[in-house]
C-alpha cells in the first residue's frame, strides 16, 4: 500500500513538471530566443502540450494497472463535459459564481461602451486569445486536476485542495526564464513578478481544485480558469467618484458573494 501511494505521489510530480518541459523541449533552432507570443512559438506548444495531454490520460491508468476502463472510470467521467443534467447545472453554477466574483469589473467594462463582438474575437478567436483563455485552461486542467486528482487520490480531499495548487503554482516559476532571456527585465522586478504569479496561481489552484472535488467535472475548472484569464486581477479605475464607488462597492460585494456561495 505504502509503495503504491509512494508511486503515484512520484508519478504527480513526474506530471506536473511534464507540462513546462513540453513547451520548452523539440524547439527547433529558428524559434530559439522568441518570444511566446511569436506565432510559431505558439503553434509549436500547441503541438506539444496537445501530444502531452493525450500521452497522459492514456498512459496513467495503464501505469495504475487493472482494467484499463473499469479501474479508471472516475477519470473517464470527470472528462465527458455533458455527462447529465447535473453536469450542465455545475457548468452554469460556475458561470455564475465567477460572474458574482466580476460583477466590479464587468459592470465598469459594460459603462465602458464596450465592443463585444471585437472583445469576444480578441479573447477567444485569434492565436493569443485561444491560447490564453481556450487551449490553456483546457490543457492545464486537464493536466493539474483532472490527472493529478486521479494520481493522489489516496490523499484526503482537504489535503489535496491544500498542497496539490501548489505544484500548479510553481509550475509557473518557468515564466522568470523568458522574462530574463527574452524580455530582459532586472533581477528586482522578475522576482516580484514571479512571485505573485506563483501565489496568485497557487491560490486560483486551490479555488479550481475546489470546484473540481465539488462537481467532479473538469470542465467546471476549465470555465473557473478561463474565466478568470479573460477578466484577470481587478484592477484600479480612473472615473467620477460615483462610478468609482460603484465599482469599489461592487468588488466587495462579489467578494462575499463569491465565498458565500462557494462549496
Amino acid at each position: 500500500m505504502e509503495s503504491h501511494w509512494l508511486m503515484n505521489f512520484i508519478l504527480s510530480l513526474v506530471v506536473s513538471s511534464s507540462y513546462v518541459v513540453s513547451i520548452h523541449s523539440f524547439k527547433p533552432p529558428s524559434l530559439k530566443g522568441k518570444d511566446r507570443d511569436d506565432v510559431e512559438v505558439i503553434k509549436h506548444r500547441f503541438t506539444n502540450v496537445s501530444i502531452l495531454c493525450i500521452f497522459w490520460i492514456l498512459i496513467v491508468p495503464i501505469i495504475r494497472g487493472g482494467d484499463f476502463w473499469g479501474n479508471n472510470k472516475e477519470l473517464w467521467s470527470t472528462l465527458i463535459p455533458v455527462s447529465s443534467w447535473r453536469s450542465i447545472y455545475d457548468m452554469f453554477y460556475c458561470v455564475s459564481l465567477m460572474s458574482i466574483l466580476y460583477i466590479g469589473p464587468i459592470f465598469h467594462y459594460l459603462i465602458s461602451d464596450p465592443n463585444i463582438v471585437q472583445d469576444f474575437r480578441d479573447n477567444f478567436t485569434n492565436k493569443w486569445g485561444f491560447r490564453d483563455h481556450v487551449f490553456a485552461p483546457i490543457t492545464e486542467e486537464i493536466i493539474y486536476r483532472a490527472i493529478l486528482y486521479f494520481l493522489l487520490s489516496d490523499f484526503n480531499p482537504k489535503s489535496i485542495i491544500r498542497y496539490g495548487p501548489l505544484l500548479f503554482g510553481i509550475a509557473h516559476i518557468h515564466h522568470a526564464y523568458e522574462l530574463i532571456t527574452v524580455k530582459k527585465l532586472n533581477t528586482i522586478a522578475v522576482l516580484i513578478n514571479t512571485t505573485f504569479q506563483t501565489i496568485y496561481t497557487s491560490l486560483f489552484g486551490m479555488l479550481a481544485f475546489t470546484i473540481f472535488i465539488h462537481t467532479q467535472n473538469v470542465w467546471c475548472a476549465i470555465i473557473i480558469h478561463s474565466y478568470c484569464n479573460v477578466m484577470g486581477f481587478p484592477s484600479i479605475i480612473t472615473a467620477t467618484p460615483a462610478i468609482k464607488f460603484a465599482y469599489y462597492s461592487l468588488l466587495i460585494l462579489g467578494l462575499l458573494g463569491f465565498f458565500y456561495l462557494l462549496p
